[in-house]
C-alpha cells in the first residue's frame, strides 16, 4: 500500500500539477482597494498616502475616512484634546505634579475683554483662578491683569464679576532660598490690613491718613489708634480736628535737657523745648519767645 502511495505523488509532482491554496481568492498581493500609509510616496502602490509630503507636526487622523494630516500650530493642538469636562475647559489629569515651562519669555494669559480673541486696539484681560471647595461655585480669583483707560492694572484676590473673590490676602517671605513656608509679613481682608513686621516709606510725602471727600461731603478724619502696652485693651487715639488751614510741624531735634521741661512751638510749626523746668511751690517768671510770662505755682 505505502508503495502505491509513493508512486502517485512521483505521478503527480512529475506532472507540474499544485495543491489547492487554503484561499484561492488571494493571489499574493496587497488589496486593491485599501490605502496604504508609507513614509516616502511608492509609485508601483494603487492606493497610498505618503507621511513626507505632510508639514512637519502632530498626526491627526479624521474619522470615518481614515485621513492622516498634520497638526503644526498650538491652537490645533488644543481643539484635539478632549474636553471631559464639557464646559470648554482642557483637563491634564496625568501630568506631573509640577509643570515646568522652560522659556525665558513671558507667559501670556489674556485676551479681549470678554472673547477669545486678540485684535488690535481692544482692551485686554487675563485671569488665573483656583478651584472652589464646592464644584458648583465658580474658581476664586488668584491673580489677574486688565486694561483701563491708559493704565495697566494688577488684580489680586479678585476684581471679576465671573469668579468668586479671595477672603484672605496673606504674604510670605524667608531671608533664604532654602526654607519652607516662610514667615508671614502681611495679611488683608475686608476689615483690616496687618503688617507682621515693621512698615518703612521712603517717601517725601509719607504717610496719609484719612480722605479728602470733594462735592460738599465731610471729609474722612485721619485717625492714629496706639494700643497700650499692658495685658489689656486700652489704646491711645489722635484724631484731625476741623481745621481752617493746613498744619504742618517739625519735631524737636534731639530730647529735653532736663526733666520737666515743657514743649514749645514756632508760628511756622517747629517745635521744641522750653531750655528751663518749672519746679518749687512759688511762681517764677520766664522769658519765653515774644513775651515775658509768669508761671504760677502747681502746688
Amino acid at each position: 500500500m505505502k508503495k502505491i502511495i509513493s508512486l502517485l505523488l512521483v505521478f503527480l509532482f512529475s506532472q507540474n500539477l499544485s495543491f489547492a491554496k487554503w484561499d484561492d481568492a488571494w493571489d499574493g498581493s496587497a488589496p486593491t482597494d485599501a490605502t496604504y500609509l508609507t513614509q516616502t510616496a511608492n509609485a508601483t502602490l494603487i492606493n497610498e498616502q505618503a507621511l513626507s509630503d505632510l508639514s512637519t507636526g502632530l498626526m491627526k487622523v479624521t474619522t470615518a475616512t481614515g485621513v492622516v494630516s498634520s497638526v503644526t500650530t498650538s491652537a490645533g493642538v488644543a481643539g484635539l484634546l478632549s474636553d471631559e469636562s464639557g464646559t470648554g475647559a482642557m483637563l491634564f489629569n496625568n501630568i506631573p505634579a509640577t509643570l515646568e515651562i522652560y522659556n525665558n519669555d513671558a507667559i501670556n494669559i489674556g485676551a479681549d475683554n470678554g472673547t477669545n480673541a486678540r485684535t488690535n486696539s481692544n482692551f485686554k484681560f487675563g485671569r488665573i483662578s483656583v478651584p472652589s471647595v464646592l464644584n458648583a461655585e465658580e474658581n476664586w480669583y488668584l491673580i489677574g491683569g486688565g486694561e483701563a483707560s491708559g493704565s495697566n492694572q494688577l488684580y489680586l484676590g479678585g476684581g471679576s464679576s465671573v469668579l468668586n473673590c479671595a477672603t484672605a490676602i496673606d504674604m510670605y517671605a524667608a531671608a533664604d532660598q532654602t526654607t519652607l513656608t516662610g514667615t508671614q509679613i502681611f495679611r488683608a481682608t475686608t476689615s483690616s490690613i496687618i503688617n507682621y513686621v515693621p512698615l518703612y516709606v521712603q517717601h517725601a510725602s509719607g504717610i496719609e491718613i484719612g480722605k479728602d471727600v470733594t462735592g460738599g461731603s465731610p471729609n474722612i478724619a485721619g485717625v492714629l489708634k496706639m494700643y497700650s502696652v499692658g495685658d489689656n485693651a486700652y489704646y491711645t487715639t489722635i484724631t484731625a480736628s476741623t481745621h481752617t488751614a493746613n498744619q504742618t510741624y517739625t519735631s524737636p531735634t534731639a530730647m529735653p535737657a532736663m526733666n520737666n521741661e515743657f514743649g514749645i512751638c514756632s508760628t511756622a510749626g517747629v517745635m521744641g523745648w522750653s531750655g528751663f523746668a518749672f519746679s518749687g511751690t512759688a511762681s517764677q517768671t520766664y522769658s519765653l519767645p515774644g513775651a515775658t510770662s509768669t508761671l504760677a505755682s502747681l502746688a
